[in-house]
């Protein structure tokens, strides 16, 4: 039996050496809006391993800021690149007027993550839209956004809005609180408490990718990760490392507490872990760090896990998580929210559009008065030439006509 160890040991110490990669896994991560290009600076500086980073704005100058692997003026008819002015509709429409590059940004991409601060314009408005054209091309889509502070009203109002949407073409979203980042750098400088939530979100896209692009002793692979996120909802990504005694409970705390997601783990469906540590690291350990991290999570859940020795890690221990399949209060407010539902819209924009919501009613007014009412049982369509609209309606201003679905 010693026999048998020792020489256990002695191929240890050559089998990563014995690792090939296959193949290459196409990853693009862009960033929309300004909120969305502040991160991708943050990204870039931290030289991810395995992908393509993009900065998509209607901001030219605030874009030209951004250091990108490339960069991309959305909507330059819609906007002429002064940004969108707060209105989520422009951003969309600038969106859906860069269609074809945006395309090539994510066509054929295995992972694409979208990062967004939602309840401006560009944000708000491009991000589902970018999530839209990558979905539909294949790829593994996350999404990654930031909530307003709740002072700033109907900003979050518009979030609410952009999250649903955007949440509705990921297969998985991570949702940030700038409230929660009141509470852990409430006193900090105002640019230094950003750049918390900045360096936050991007060390959890770089943990995320290169746990899949960098070869392990239990290696972690893309069909690993697919296998967890797909149409999986609300995540949680978190990294966490110690080099204590108490190195496996530190670690683990810091990985799944992260200070900016506000999830409940209980009943959650998926987890991919990743563990590093030097050559001291022990079986027993790693065994701890997973039961740790999923003794909340449904008995049928879909764990994986993946661990990776390195002398550089020598006294440390280094968990990366990510968890799918989450309850999180972002939810809870879809279904608490009140039974009326708006979206403000240019009458021009209606005239192009057909809009269909799930719903029991619709009502739709014109400078506050009614001009269409109707009421299905599973759905209504509603398009320009179904409204009773005279020719004063047509000549009123976009702030005038709002569409109203009652549940």
């Amino acid at each position: 039996m010693d026999l048998f160890f020792k020489d256990a040991i002695k191929q240890t110490q050559n089998i990563e050496r014995k690792v090939e990669q296959v193949g290459n896994l196409n990853i693009s991560v862009v960033g929309v809006g300004g909120c969305g290009n502040n991160i991708i600076n943050w990204i870039s500086k931290q030289k991810v391993q395995g992908a393509k980073i993009f900065a998509l704005n209607t901001d030219q100058q605030h874009l030209n800021r951004v250091e990108a692997d490339e960069k991309l003026l959305i909507g330059k008819t819609v906007t002429r690149g002064l940004g969108c002015g707060g209105n989520p509709l422009k951003g969309e429409e600038a969106a859906r007027e860069s269609s074809l590059e945006i395309k090539e940004m994510v066509n054929k991409r295995d992972i694409v993550f979208v990062i967004t601060g939602n309840g401006g314009g560009t944000g708000s408005g491009a991000a589902p839209v970018v999530a839209e054209l990558a979905r539909k091309s294949g790829s593994l889509v996350f999404g990654v956004a930031t909530m307003p502070f709740n002072m700033e009203r109907l900003r979050v109002e518009k979030a609410e809005v952009a999250l649903l949407k955007l949440k509705d073409n990921c297969d998985c979203l991570i949702v940030i609180d700038n409230n929660k980042l009141t509470e852990i750098a409430g006193s900090m400088p105002l640019g230094q408490a950003f750049n918390v939530a900045n360096n936050l979100i991007s060390t959890m896209v770089k943990g995320l990718i290169e746990t899949i692009t960098v070869p392990s002793l239990i290696n972690l692979d893309y069909a690993d990760l697919k296998a967890i996120a797909t149409n999986s909802g609300i995540a949680s990504i978190g990294v966490g490392s110690s080099n204590t005694k108490n190195r496996v409970v530190e670690a683990v705390n810091q990985a799944i507490n992260n200070p900016l997601l506000e999830v409940d783990y209980d009943g959650a469906t998926g987890a991919l872990i990743n563990i590093q540590g030097g050559p001291e690291m022990t079986l027993e350990e790693v065994n701890n760090a997973i039961k740790m991290i999923t003794q909340k999570m449904d008995k049928d859940a879909n764990v994986i896990f993946g661990a990776k020795i390195d002398e550089k890690f020598k006294g440390q221990f280094v968990v990366m998580s990510i968890i799918t399949g989450l309850k999180s209060t972002w939810d809870i407010k879809k279904e608490q929210k009140n039974d009326s539902f708006f979206h403000s819209l240019d009458i021009d924009t209606l005239k192009k559009e057909k809009f269909e919501e799930l719903s029991k009613q619709v009502e739709i007014r014109v400078d506050n008065k009614p001009k269409i009412k109707e009421e299905r049982k599973v759905f209504t369509s509603v398009d320009y030439e179904s409204l009773d609209l005279s020719d004063d309606d047509d000549d009123l201003m976009d702030e005038s006509l709002e569409i109203q679905i009652l549940n």
